[in-house]
C-alpha cells in the first residue's frame, strides 16, 4: 500500500512531467510559426544509384576560384515557403526557372511551387519532399505562379493553366563533395541543395545565423539542435571565404544579406550537415543564336541552341563560360584569332569549327569525348 508521501512524490513527477511535455508543445508552436523546413534526404542507396558519371577531361577542369551565378543572369529572386515544408517544391522551381534561363535565354519566369506540391506524384506534401521532386516535369509541362499561385497548403490538385513546353531531361545526384557540387552549378546550373539546419542556423523563434548574422557572414555549424533537413539553390562559392552562396526560400529580403541568400561552410561544422545535390538537364526550347559578329566578339556565359547552325564572325573571338551542347551546330570565323577560355565546353554530340590564323585553348576548357571540332586557318 503506497504511503502518502510516496503519492506525493508521484503527484510531483507527474506535474514536472507536464510541464516538460507542455514546454516541448509550445517549442514546436514556435517552430512552425518561424521558418518551415521540408527535405527528407534520398535514401543512401538512391543517392548513389542516380550519381552523374562524368566524362574524363571534365574531371581534369579547374574551376574559377569564385563564382556567382547571378551575375550570368541565370537566377530569380528569392521566394517565402511560409509555414508549409516546401523547400523541396521552391528549391526545384528555381533551379528549372535557372536551367531556362541558362539553356534557352527564357524567362525569367515566375513558376508555380503549388503544382509541384499538389500534383505531383510522389506523396510530396507540406510534410516534406525529396530531390526527385523535379522528375515531375519529365512527363508534365511547368506552369507559372500567376496561373496557380502559391497557397502554402496541401489538397488536390486542380488547374487549367497552359503548360509550357520544357521538360526536365537526365535527373541525377551529384558526388558529395566540393569539387562536384562546384561542376554542376558551374556546367550544369544552379540547383537543389540540402543540408541539416541546426538551432544555431535558425532556432525557430527568430534566432541564429539566418537571423542575425552580418551580411557576407559565413555560416558555421558549432552547436544546437537538428531541426531537420531543408532545400536550398546552389548558386555560387568563394573560395576566399570557403563557402557556398545558396538561395533560400524564407523570403525575397530575408537572411544575413538581405536578399534571401546566405553563404554556408564548405567544411569545419561540429555535426554532419549531410550535404547533398541533384541536377537536370531541360528539353523542348529553342533558343536564338548568340549576337555574334562584328569587331572584337567576347561571348561570356552563352550557350548555342540545340538542334540550330549558328554563325560566329569577328576580328578576334573570345569564348568564355560558352557552351556548344549537344546537336548544336557553331562556325567560328575569325581574320585574327580564335580564344578558347575557362568554362568553354564542346559538349559530346556537338559540333564546331574554328577557322582562324591563331587558336588557343585555354586551361579550363572542355572538349568532351563525342565532340567533333574542326580546327584550321
Amino acid at each position: 500500500m503506497k504511503t502518502y508521501k510516496a503519492r506525493f512524490q508521484e503527484t510531483i513527477v507527474m506535474a514536472v512531467l507536464m510541464v516538460f511535455f507542455l514546454m516541448l508543445g509550445m517549442v514546436g508552436m514556435a517552430f512552425a510559426e518561424d521558418f518551415a523546413l521540408g527535405d527528407i534526404p534520398l535514401d543512401k542507396e538512391a543517392y548513389e544509384k542516380y550519381i552523374k558519371k562524368l566524362p574524363p577531361d571534365r574531371l581534369d577542369a579547374a574551376h574559377p576560384s569564385s563564382y556567382d551565378a547571378r551575375n550570368a543572369g541565370i537566377v530569380t529572386p528569392a521566394k517565402n515557403q511560409g509555414s508549409c515544408g516546401s523547400c523541396w517544391a521552391f528549391a526545384s522551381a528555381g533551379a528549372l526557372e535557372s536551367h531556362l534561363l541558362k539553356k534557352y535565354s527564357a524567362g525569367p519566369y515566375n513558376l508555380s511551387e503549388q503544382q509541384l506540391l499538389r500534383c505531383n506524384t510522389y506523396g510530396y506534401s507540406c510534410s516534406g519532399g525529396s530531390s526527385d521532386a523535379s522528375r515531375y516535369w519529365e512527363s508534365t509541362g511547368p506552369i507559372t505562379e500567376t496561373c496557380y499561385p502559391y497557397t502554402a497548403t496541401d489538397g488536390s490538385c486542380s488547374y487549367s493553366c497552359t503548360e509550357m513546353v520544357y521538360r526536365v531531361t537526365g535527373w541525377h545526384t551529384v558526388t558529395a563533395s566540393e569539387w562536384y557540387f562546384k561542376d554542376s552549378c558551374y556546367n550544369e546550373g544552379p540547383s537543389y541543395w540540402r543540408y541539416q539546419v541546426y538551432s544555431d542556423f535558425s532556432d525557430g523563434v527568430g534566432g541564429g545565423f539566418w537571423n542575425t548574422a552580418a551580411p557576407g557572414a559565413v555560416y558555421v555549424n558549432t552547436s544546437g539542435i537538428n531541426r531537420g533537413g531543408h532545400a536550398v539553390l546552389l548558386i555560387g562559392w568563394d573560395d576566399t571565404k570557403g563557402a557556398y552562396l545558396c538561395k533560400n526560400s524564407w523570403g525575397q529580403t530575408g537572411g544575413p544579406n538581405g536578399d534571401g541568400t546566405f553563404w554556408i561552410a564548405y567544411s569545419g561544422h561540429a555535426n554532419n550537415l549531410w550535404f547533398g545535390m541533384s541536377n537536370f538537364d531541360i528539353a523542348g526550347g529553342s533558343s536564338p543564336c548568340p549576337t555574334c559578329s562584328g569587331g572584337a566578339v567576347v561571348l561570356n556565359g552563352d550557350t548555342f541552341p540545340s538542334g540550330e547552325t549558328c554563325p560566329c564572325t569577328g576580328t578576334t573571338i573570345s569564348l568564355i563560360n560558352v557552351t556548344v551542347p549537344n546537336n548544336a551546330t557553331a562556325n567560328f570565323t575569325a581574320s585574327t584569332s580564335i580564344t578558347v577560355g575557362s568554362g568553354t565546353t564542346f559538349e559530346n554530340g556537338s559540333n564546331a569549327t574554328l577557322t582562324s590564323p591563331n587558336n588557343t585553348f585555354l586551361p579550363g576548357s572542355h572538349i568532351e569525348n563525342g565532340a567533333v571540332l574542326n580546327v584550321g586557318q
